[in-house]
Formats: structure tokens, C-alpha cells, sequence
């Protein structure tokens, strides 16, 4: 389904010799079972929660590597001489659950 609906884009960006800065994707909602990305172990679900949520840190496009994790929300963060603790500095402008960033 995924693939139909890219060469449906692409073909029509073909046709009109339009381009455009929007992109729209489709996936097939009666995939998606969960959204509450703590519960879910659907694969269609995080597929779904990948486009919904950001993280505190991603790797960076093209890339799986630990070597290149990169921040998303973060704006920095440091990491305990242990290993265990890991801190993030998260910009003020985030609002949490509990309606304020800790």
C-alpha cells in the first residue's frame, strides 16, 4: 500500500510538472491497533508513532550508527561517569503530562 501510494505521487508530480514542498502520507488505519506508544508492539502502530513523536535524541537521516545520534529535542545531554544516568537539557518551550518540563 505504502508503495501504490508513493508512485501515485510520483506520478501525478510527473503529469503536472508540479513540485512541492508538502509531502502526504497514507497508511492503512485498520493497521494501526495502538496509539499509546508504551503499550503497542505492533509494527504498523511505530511506524505510525515515528511520524507522531519525537525523541530526545535520533540518529541522524541515512544512519543507525551510535556514532551518529544527533539531537531531536534535546538540546544537549550528558551521561553520568558510570554510564548509568543520563541527563537531558530539554528547551523550555516543551510541555510534558504534567503540563511542565522537570
Amino acid at each position: 500500500m505504502k508503495r501504490l501510494l508513493i508512485a501515485t505521487a510520483l506520478m501525478a508530480t510527473m503529469a503536472t510538472g508540479a513540485v512541492s514542498e508538502q509531502v502526504t502520507l497514507g497508511i492503512n488505519a485498520a493497521s494501526v491497533t495502538q496509539l499509546d506508544p508504551h503499550v503497542s508492539t505492533k509494527l504498523a502502530d511505530k511506524v505510525v508513532f515515528g511520524m507522531m513523536f519525537n525523541g530526545s535524541v535520533r540518529f541522524a537521516p541515512g544512519s543507525m550508527s551510535a556514532d551518529d545520534i544527533e539531537p531531536d529535542l534535546a538540546e544537549s545531554w550528558t551521561r553520568s561517569d558510570d554510564g548509568l544516568v543520563w541527563t537531558f537539557k530539554l528547551p523550555k518551550v516543551f510541555s510534558f503530562m504534567a503540563g511542565m518540563v522537570s
